[in-house]
């Protein structure tokens, strides 16, 4: 699900101040177009980042336009990476824990004029073979942030650039954050905050501290729960307007309260919440002072307007308030990715001979954009594979005979020796199987030209 989170204070910049000294172990931090080698712990926060020259086969580094490097922007994005060439490009990173865990993936762009054509870009962002969003930089500073919350399906996680033909795409910065089954607990994965402030709202703050063990799964930080909004007094209840760009777009709604000035005998705070007039949460309900409350809705809201709003009831003698809230759209639009025993074959194939072609991302889908040489059916699955004149040398890998579904193998023109694999023969849908112009030696295996002969294989070979 793509994520925004944004919280309505004026009193604090951001919520990545919040993570010095923490434990970093779940973290992926990457400055894109840092130099091969180069590693940094950023001042701010302490967080480590480290070149992306591992995780990415191609793209150019530059640095931004000497004139916006300045004193107040974080190192990161001094430098980016872009990729004038091809139409995908990928990052492929292979975290610590895998296939089942939840991370929160984060890419933030910022232009800076690095080429010096004055045109911010537009171009899409995958994470893996899924739209992800797109990204539209209004101007050389603005600084553009996506989210997405996943459970890898795999052990590799693939953040792709597509190009529209509206410029280069580029990146600043790749980061990924491994979320416990708790979500949130501690809350040390580095979400960002934005804050806001409500027009006609007071700012109420506290110095003590917000209980952080209560059962609130979803807790978020600290300072972030000892400030909250409250409408004034000629105003007494609050209105918030989420308007999605597609109205059949669906959000979860989650809203953070917590009591923080200590009410009298004869004060009461009591509220009603509702998400497109639909109750959320408890009727009556009064925050706890100095203890973090969530409510949340339970099934997803839609339309071109998602009003959230919060009354007081009947009994109150104060106005509502409220500490932060997050959305989360869901996405629904989801592709099956190319069979894992296809993507280990393959990647092998690649690792083995080096395969010097832009095979990045999933092999087979999106379909527009799958790997030279091969073509995929659905379910996806490779089913013909052509690597004639590739510079391929040494032996034949047995990996070939892990495409299982394979039709058609062309391993023509290239400096392959030794025998033919037998497990050619007992792949039960290839058709062609052409290994001319090779340096291959020793028999045929029997099996092969049993299938050759009986019209269930074309087979084309040349021994020395």
């Amino acid at each position: 699900m793509a994520l925004f989170n944004f919280l309505l204070l004026v009193t604090i910049a951001s919520f990545v101040v919040l993570v010095q000294a923490q434990d970093q172990s779940g973290f992926v931090s990457i400055d894109c177009g840092l130099p091969d080698g180069s590693r940094y712990n950023d001042e701010s926060t302490d967080i480590k980042y480290i070149s992306d020259a591992e995780f990415v086969e191609s793209g150019t580094s530059h640095s931004i336009n000497t004139e916006f490097q300045t004193n107040f922007l974080e190192k990161q994005f001094q430098n980016v990476r872009s990729f004038p060439e091809g139409k995908r490009n990928c990052y492929d990173m292979q975290p610590p824990r895998g296939k089942g865990f939840k991370y929160l993936i984060r890419t933030r762009f910022m232009y800076g004029n690095y080429d010096n054509l004055g045109k911010a870009p537009e171009f899409d962002l995958y994470l893996g073979v899924n739209l992800w969003d797109s990204v539209t930089i209004d101007n050389v500073t603005s600084i553009v942030t996506k989210e997405i919350i996943h459970t890898l399906g795999s052990d590799h996680v693939h953040v792709c650039l597509v190009n529209k033909g509206r410029g280069t795409p580029f990146m600043s910065v790749l980061e990924l954050r491994l979320l416990k089954n708790d979500m949130y607990k501690d809350d040390a994965y580095d979400r960002l905050w934005t804050p806001r402030r409500l027009e006609n709202f007071t700012i109420l703050n506290t110095s003590l501290a917000i209980d952080q063990t209560s059962n609130n799964i979803f807790q978020p930080p600290l300072i972030v729960m000892r400030t909250a909004n409250a409408p004034k007094r000629a105003i007494q209840y609050i209105n918030m307007l989420i308007e999605p760009k597609d109205p059949k777009a669906k959000f979860y709604i989650f809203m953070h309260f917590a009591e923080i000035v200590e009410l009298q005998r004869n004060e009461t705070r009591e509220f009603n919440v509702t998400v497109n007039g639909e109750p959320t949460g408890p009727t009556a309900f009064s925050p706890r002072f100095l203890f973090t409350d969530t409510i949340f809705t339970k099934n997803p809201a839609s339309g071109s307007r998602i009003e959230i709003s919060i009354r007081p009831t009947n009994r109150s003698t104060l106005q509502p308030i409220i500490n932060a809230i997050e959305a989360y759209q869901v996405n629904e639009s989801l592709q099956s990715p190319t069979h894992q025993l296809d993507v280990d074959a393959i990647r092998k194939i690649k690792a083995m001979y080096r395969v010097k072609k832009n095979w990045q991302g999933d092999p087979c889908i999106p379909l527009d954009y799958s790997w030279e040489g091969l073509n995929c059916e659905n379910p996806p699955r490779i089913v013909s594979l052509n690597l004639s004149f590739s510079g391929l040398s040494g032996l034949i890998d047995p990996a070939f005979c892990n495409l299982t579904s394979i039709q058609k193998l062309d391993l023509s023109n290239n400096n392959l020796k030794g025998n033919v694999l037998d497990c050619f023969a007992y792949l039960p849908s290839l058709t062609e199987l052409n290994l001319e112009g090779n340096q291959l030696t020793g028999l045929v295996p029997p099996k092969l030209l049993e299938r050759s002969s009986n019209g269930s294989l074309k087979l084309r070979f040349a021994l020395r």
